[in-house]
């Protein structure tokens, strides 16, 4: 079907540019990462990390996120692992926890950063036979011995459960970024650097940039999918463009810190003209400030 071709060109150009740009970020969070940068490089490297575990996851299960009726399910075409079922179903659960992860890290550097800053006192219909694929999901209102449909309340409070995660997460995000923008901005009256009022300027933007990419490619669509079922609300039309943004988040999810923070943005170009062949004489912006206390 058009959809099945459409589904994995994306997810495989998804994979493609998500192995890319990761690779290139992790070398130049390693290689230009500047002194003050700290150990918050290692964290930045998880994060880059967690993101090519969870394309070429991704890629493997080539997933089908799907809402009808009252349910909602991540389903996976066996393939080659029909004669290893378990397994199967071991690689989509997997992929499904790769999204509690994706929706807890960003929530993790905005604490992070803030308490970094605070310790400086600087910074005071798919065509698939149901035979042929492995799935979990949840169905909200299974029918009775009659036909009758009744609310699971075990799925009610597995969806509550989910709903204080994703609540928990984003006011984190608010709270400890409005923190972070505060400590920030009170850089200069400390005496810090213009280097060090920068950097910390170009992260900060850089990590809000970065809370837009998973609440657009994984809160919203998600939150809609988990949602809609249990008000008797059918967007099965819309499932295409969850799995597609399921797909695309991690390989959107390094563009942010490339592009903003100037020494990565610098390295990249650098790394462009080592590629091509071309060299510049010019002296890039970036420099060692005399104080080397680390940002985090």
């Amino acid at each position: 079907m058009w959809f099945a071709v459409i589904k994995y060109t994306i997810q495989l150009v998804s994979f493609i540019f998500s192995f890319v740009f990761n690779t290139i970020l992790i070398y130049l969070i390693l290689k230009k990462s500047p002194k003050k940068m700290g150990t918050y490089k290692y964290l930045l490297v998880y994060f880059c990390s967690f993101s090519l575990f969870y394309s070429i996851l991704d890629i493997i299960v080539e997933p089908y996120i799907h809402s009808y009726g009252s349910s909602f399910f991540m389903m996976m075409k066996l393939k080659h692992l029909r004669s290893t079922p378990t397994l199967a179903f071991l690689l989509v659960t997997l992929l499904c926890g790769c999204f509690a992860v994706s929706i807890t890290t960003i929530s993790i550097q905005f604490v992070f950063r803030y308490f970094a800053m605070e310790s400086e006192n600087v910074m005071t219909n798919y065509g698939i036979n149901v035979s042929d694929i492995t799935y979990c999901g949840t169905l909200f209102y299974p029918t009775d011995e009659n036909g009758i449909p009744n609310l699971d309340h075990k799925q009610l409070y597995g969806y509550l459960l989910f709903c204080v995660t994703m609540g928990s997460t984003f006011w984190i995000v608010v709270i400890f970024g409005f923190k972070s923008y505060k400590l920030v901005k009170e850089l200069p009256k400390h005496g810090e650097s213009a280097y060090t009022y920068k950097l910390q300027n170009q992260l900060f933007k850089a990590l809000v940039a970065q809370a837009f990419i998973p609440i657009t490619f994984l809160f919203i669509p998600i939150g809609l999918l988990f949602t809609a079922p249990i008000l008797h609300s059918d967007i099965e039309p819309a499932s295409f463009l969850v799995t597609i943004f399921y797909s695309m988040y991690p390989a959107v999810d390094p563009l942010p810190i490339m592009l903003i923070v100037a020494d990565y943005r610098e390295g990249m170009s650098e790394l462009l003209r080592n590629i091509t062949g071309k060299r510049s004489n010019n002296i890039g912006s970036s420099y060692t400030d005399p104080q080397v206390t680390s940002v985090s």
